[in-house]
């Protein structure tokens, strides 16, 4: 069983579900926005929305998320393992970046590369 992580560290359980809301097409925009470090502008809103339509109409969507080893990077920084699985994805790890900014957040960067790996985009 994994060990839980420190104090003021998100568990896999909380960072998991940014994930799955973030992949999810049925979320808005708008409330992806509050998920995504600095929030998401218009333009990047409509990227977002139309990718993972696209991705889900295409046959690349549910994405499936198994977090694990999270740990501080630095004071309100985070990392974690996530393995990435879809019904066109093959399974495949990568470090996925978060920040702490009035509550958890998935980093900018590590946000672009879940939606291209939704898209079927990423090159897995």
């Amino acid at each position: 069983m994994p060990a839980e992580p420190a104090d003021g560290t998100p568990t896999p359980d909380e960072l998991s579900g940014l994930l799955y809301s973030l992949a999810d097409p049925g979320v808005s925009a708008l409330a992806k926005g509050g998920l995504v470090e600095g929030g998401i502008g218009a333009g990047e809103a409509i990227y977002a929305d139309r990718a993972f339509k696209n991705a889900n109409r295409d046959g690349f969507l549910p994405l499936a998320f198994t977090v694990s080893n999270v740990k501080s990077t630095g004071p309100g920084l985070a990392a974690a393992a996530v393995t990435i699985t879809g019904p066109k994805t093959q399974a495949y790890t990568t470090n996925i970046n978060f920040v702490d900014q009035d509550g958890w957040k998935i980093s900018k960067a590590s946000a672009i590369s879940l939606i291209q790996a939704a898209s079927g985009k990423s090159g897995r």
